[in-house]
């Protein structure tokens, strides 16, 4: 009988140690080197600054560690091999990327996530089988070089903007599509963010060719197999540059909006005179820095300008000098789209598609029809009345559709997706509406499997971007089938603003109020709830779980700014310092300090299971935000859940070439969630959720 009770009294001490949050993990040890830096006459402490150092062999030595922690933890989670099979099936579906459409042929690539390399097709006309033109044409790099690939008026060549992110090294390729696979020529330059705009002997971009500038405009000789530069800039990282051509007058338009201070500055060139300038309409003031330069006609400049309830569609004519408002929208506009007699519109109304085509003549506009769900590119040139849309839902992937601008009829199908290892019917989208705390509401997207029992016990992902990305959420991505498969919810909001470091309070309390929520209306229960955040969503839900450690039971988090206070010193050498990290004052510099996730770690706190995911050589945020806010996690809490770092030798960019890199990555990450959520990944998982 003493005996027995000394066995309880042994199991009461341990069970107590764990209510206390015993620590089950022995983290690599992160020295304590504290450094006091004065700003605005405050000190602010820091304890990891010497993890900064790419030169310290202690930093060495304790990333050698978290590697080999890391490693350790994963070779003790089953059922790998299962989950990796499915995601690499996933992976293979193909994409459609639209190149041009030139003289009524459509040019797409088709390529698959896990195969570095895709196909250039053409389709012309009412022909709806595509001919291949190259079985390899070009080695994926990055989903945006593919987007801005552009082709010759001709159809003879192609112009594609390629990155090495490892090497860090640019281009503008030209391939010849009459000689499979052969690069005409190659131009060390980076291209940003436009398609080459093709003139009848070369082309123009935006870019720059030693990284000093982005705000230059060159122009490639075809013939002479040169470039030049044709306008430079009047500033770096705040203007915009937009380069639009007039075929009709062999024209160029560089409209250079200066961010700053808030001026369009207006120039265009005659391409039959060498370039030489003919106007400079001077230094147009404009009210607000996000215009976008849509195009410009013989009469006027096309402009869309997003105001605080509307976005309107304004004209500067280049005769009078005048603005004139031709349309407005309450909705969100999804595109724009500049023709020669037309303007195409596509926006969401009540979450659906819809469109209208503003007649350049009249200004009066009609409808055209457009699948009614999901995400929709409209594909058109100037010259041309047929109209290509490409559309895609949450769980459906891409469809071609094939439509008129005359008086547009019902779209018709051209080419589909087929053969896919599921069935889109047997999933659910739901769009809910949760107010937050000031009675706003906020659409939420749900997204799970017919049949789901609203019994409080699914497990539910919430993902947060919380970058402005209003259309990212409507786009198929594979990584959400694997989950919603196994019975999960997946959620996220719709419409999003972009974030900002004094606004990450009403951000976090707008995510707890969709969790309660969703907890209250049977949805899930806070045991299963998994949040996951890459960029401004990573630093978003970082601040949240410094806040309320209970608010999850796990936490993927990929390339956050943690350390707020010094995101200037850390990213200056990398992408642009992002102005919505803003301590310029001490104002803002106290609401900065108050919510930056790496100096608001809370000591003796269970948190979460946590995996952090960078890239050890990023171009766009320094790893050194993951490495420090591990570092103080790992050191400060006092709870029995693992904190992970997953730090790879490459750039962590999601839409890099290293597809298989990056399937690794998503495995390791759902190895995670899978464990720490008590779940068993299984393809015999949908009985408990099934009616």
């Amino acid at each position: 009988m003493k005996h027995k009770s000394y066995i309880l009294i042994i199991l009461l001490f341990f069970s107590i140690l764990h209510s206390c949050g015993l620590k089950s993990y022995n983290y690599p040890y992160a020295e304590n080197n504290t450094t006091i830096d004065t700003i605005y006459d405050m000190e602010v402490t820091d304890e990891y600054q010497w993890l900064e150092s790419d030169s310290d062999v202690t930093r060495d030595k304790w990333l050698e560690e978290q590697r080999i922690f890391t490693e350790n933890y994963f070779a003790n989670v089953d059922n790998q091999s299962i989950l990796n099979n499915r995601i690499n099936e996933l992976s293979n579906i193909p994409r459609f990327s639209i190149v041009d459409l030139k003289n009524d042929t459509l040019y797409y690539f088709k390529h698959q996530m896990n195969q570095d390399s895709i196909r250039l097709f053409k389709m012309s006309g009412n022909d709806t089988n595509p001919i291949c033109i190259s079985a390899s044409v070009y080695k994926v790099n990055a989903k945006e070089q593919i987007n801005c690939a552009s082709i010759s008026k001709n159809g003879e060549y192609m112009a594609v903007p390629v990155e090495d992110s490892d090497n860090l090294k640019y281009a503008i390729q030209i391939y010849s599509l009459h000689h499979q696979d052969e690069i005409f020529d190659s131009i060390p330059a980076i291209a940003y963010n436009q398609k080459p705009l093709w003139s009848e002997n070369g082309f123009f971009f935006v870019g720059s060719t030693d990284k000093t500038n982005e705000n230059e405009v060159y122009f490639y000789d075809l013939e002479k197999k040169q470039y030049k530069t044709i306008y430079k800039g009047n500033g770096i990282l705040v203007n915009t540059i937009n380069i639009c051509l007039n075929d009709d007058e062999n024209k160029l338009l560089i409209a250079e909006l200066s961010q700053l201070e808030n001026k369009l500055i207006v120039n265009s060139y005659d391409l039959n005179k060498s370039f030489a300038p003919i106007t400079k309409e001077g230094e147009l003031f404009i009210k607000n820095r996000d215009l976008k330069v849509l195009g410009y006609d013989n009469n006027n400049i096309f402009i869309c300008r997003p105001l605080k309830n509307h976005v309107e569609l304004i004209a500067y004519n280049l005769n009078e000098k005048k603005w004139h408002k031709i349309y407005e929208t309450q909705h969100s506009i999804s595109s724009l789209k500049y023709l020669k007699n037309q303007i195409i519109i596509t926006y969401k109304n009540n979450n659906h598609n819809q469109g209208e085509i503003i007649d350049k003549e009249t200004w009066k506009t009609y409808n055209i029809n457009l699948p009614k769900d999901g995400f929709t590119e409209i594909i058109t040139d100037k010259e041309n009345s047929t109209i290509y849309i490409l559309n895609e839902s949450l769980i459906q992937p891409q469809v071609l559709y094939k439509t008129s601008l005359g008086q547009p009829t019902d779209y018709t199908l051209v080419q589909t997706i087929d053969n896919l290892s599921f069935n889109p019917k047997d999933f659910i989208i739901e769009d809910i509406i949760v107010k937050d705390k000031h009675g706003n509401n906020m659409d939420i997207v749900l997204t799970y499997k017919k049949g789901l029992k609203k019994d409080g016990n699914n497990p539910l992902l919430y993902f947060d971007f919380s970058n402005g990305m209003n259309l990212f959420a409507d786009k198929f991505f594979y990584t959400r089938i694997v989950l919603i498969e196994q019975g999960f919810i997946f959620a996220h909001k719709r419409f999003d603003s972009p974030n900002s470091s004094l606004l990450l309070n009403s951000k976090t309390d707008e995510i707890t109020s969709i969790l309660d929520y969703l907890i209250k209306n049977g949805y899930t229960n806070k045991n299963s709830i998994v949040l996951s955040g890459r960029e401004y969503g990573a630093t978003t839900i970082a601040h949240l779980i410094n806040k309320k450690p209970d608010i999850c039971k796990v936490a993927l988090l990929n390339r956050g700014v943690y350390d707020i206070i010094r995101h200037r010193k850390l990213d200056e050498d990398l992408l642009p310092i992002d102005s919505t990290y803003q301590i310029d004052d001490k104002n803002n510099f106290q609401l900065s300090l108050q919510v930056s996730p790496f100096h608001n770690v809370k000591k003796n706190s269970n948190y979460p299971a946590m995996i952090l995911c960078t890239g050890m050589n990023d171009v766009g945020i320094s790893p050194v935000h993951t490495y420090k806010y591990i570092a103080k996690l790992q050191m400060h809490t006092s709870g029995s859940n693992p904190l992970v770092i997953l730090a790879k030798n490459q750039s962590t960019v999601e839409r890099s070439n290293k597809f298989s890199a990056y399937n690794d990555e998503l495995l390791l990450n759902y190895l995670f969630l899978f464990n720490n959520i008590n779940l068993e990944y299984s393809e015999d998982n949908f009985s408990r959720i099934l009616d």
